[in-house]
């Protein structure tokens, strides 16, 4: 996550007090539990395979929290909301939540979790999860955009070259918004309806991941212009 593009949510991740609907009582109610089965379920998976060990992260402070999500202070940033398989155990998840935050960021990490297990979704979570893909995506991000715009002649290539990053990018960007769609599939399975200020927060947190593909995108842009334009003056076409 590009925490400056979500500031609510990196509030709300990071407090040292529980809110109204805090992620502990989430995590430790039946219903819950019920409500991911039944997502899973509803996805074509089996939660009878599934086991999910859960790792409470509570900061010091506020203060000192969003600093560790912002990477300025020591620890983990995603120590306050993140999840992933355990090695060695094949169908077992370790989430890191931080109990005092709002029940729609471990909302979040279940909607990832149900959302990989069958279908497209699975797909997309083993495309994101591939070390090399990855590495390779990051680096198309940025390289394809700067190569569509210093093809294309003149400025007018913005467009191709967004598109080109946002390409790049869509396994996470198709991840999170599955988690996200699950997330809210799952609060109102557990019969604790997202408010308004909860989806804003999970659609706050979301927008973050289109961040980087955008700066990407530009970044891309500006510098394959600046190739075309050099290209133009050796070559003295388009004058």
């Amino acid at each position: 996550m590009n925490p400056l593009a979500a500031i609510p949510a990196v509030f709300d991740m990071a407090r040292a007090r529980p809110g109204k609907r805090p992620a502990r009582a989430a995590r430790e109610s039946s219903k819950y539990n019920d409500a991911f089965d039944a997502q899973v379920k509803s996805k074509g998976g089996d939660p009878s395979n599934i086991g999910i060990e859960t790792e409470y992260n509570e900061p010091k402070s506020t203060k000192q929290g969003i600093m560790q999500m912002l990477g300025l202070d020591k620890g983990d940033p995603s120590d306050f909301g993140a999840n992933a398989p355990i090695d060695g155990a094949p169908g077992d998840y370790r989430v890191k939540i931080n109990p005092n935050a709002d029940e729609a960021f471990l909302a979040h990490e279940y909607g990832h979790i149900a959302a990989s297990q069958a279908g497209f979704g699975k797909l997309v979570r083993n495309l994101r999860d591939n070390p090399a893909l990855t590495k390779a995506l990051g680096q198309a991000s940025l390289g394809a955009p700067l190569a569509l715009a210093a093809l294309i002649p003149g400025d007018d290539d913005l467009a191709p070259a967004l598109a080109a990053s946002y390409l790049a990018a869509s396994p996470r960007l198709l991840d999170e918004a599955f988690a996200t769609q699950n997330a809210i599939q799952i609060m109102n399975r557990a019969g604790s309806r997202a408010t308004l200020g909860q989806g804003g927060k999970l659609a706050g947190a979301y927008l973050s991941y289109l961040g980087a593909p955008l700066a990407a995108g530009l970044a891309g842009q500006i510098g394959g212009n600046l190739a075309d334009d050099e290209l133009t003056s050796i070559l003295g076409y388009g004058e």
